[in-house]
């Protein structure tokens, strides 16, 4: 039962049996019709898999190369990001970088008559103790 149905319900029944007299419906399309447009469908969509194989193709290599540039953009990003800074500075292993990695490095380095160890560790205890200074993520 359709919509139409339900509302002829709600009439009247004689004026529903007037109005079905007149209803002279004729239908839009004829079964010819309706197996010509079936038979082209067919037709188009046998070829189609073949077409989408040779668009799928032809993206490819574009497609992958993009996905590759990315993919190196982000592996770059994420190595060279602020807190792989952070965590190299974290001598100690505690998770953040504090004046107590300052006291380790030197402990490590007692031995380091370069002065590589002594400039590092003089530029880790300025940016610790520094207030403007990024803080690393607990």
């Amino acid at each position: 039962m359709d919509d139409n149905d339900q509302e002829l319900e709600t009439l009247p029944p004689a004026l529903v049996s007037r109005l079905k007299a007149h209803d002279r419906a004729q239908p839009i399309v004829d079964p010819r019709t309706d197996r010509a447009v079936l038979d082209a469908a067919r037709a188009y969509f046998a070829q189609r898999p073949a077409m989408m194989a040779r668009h799928r193709r032809r993206f490819a290599m574009p497609l992958g190369a993009a996905a590759a540039v990315l993919l190196a953009v982000f592996v770059v990003t994420r190595s060279l990001g602020p807190e792989s800074v952070a965590l190299a500075d974290d001598v100690d292993g505690s998770g953040r970088v504090d004046i107590l990695d300052a006291f380790a490095l030197a402990r490590a380095a007692r031995d380091d008559a370069s002065g590589v160890a002594a400039a590092r560790i003089e530029e880790l205890g300025y940016r610790v103790v520094a207030l403007d200074a990024p803080r690393s993520l607990p």
